[in-house]
């Protein structure tokens, strides 16, 4: 699993009002809608980010996705 980037609050002000990218792909099967992502997400452009997000473990309790997600990399493919 990658390793979070260490960010100070300042840090994290940086990315405040910064848009996050839309993560579509062909064949979808399930969209989450958000809105007002957090500054972690912001700042690493990688959705539910903050190391505390609880959105990937309640995917796998649910049996929506099969393996556990690194926050740190978010819904990236694993690298083999």
């Amino acid at each position: 699993m990658g390793a979070m980037p260490h960010l100070s609050r300042a840090d994290l002000e940086a990315f405040r009002d910064r848009e996050v990218p839309d993560l579509l792909s062909p064949g979808l099967a399930l969209l989450f809608v958000g809105i007002n992502p957090g500054l972690w997400t912001a700042a690493t452009e990688t959705h539910f980010a903050h190391p505390g997000n609880r959105f990937y473990p309640a995917l796998l309790r649910a049996g929506i996705i099969d393996r556990a997600i690194d926050p740190a990399a978010g819904m990236l493919p694993p690298i083999d």
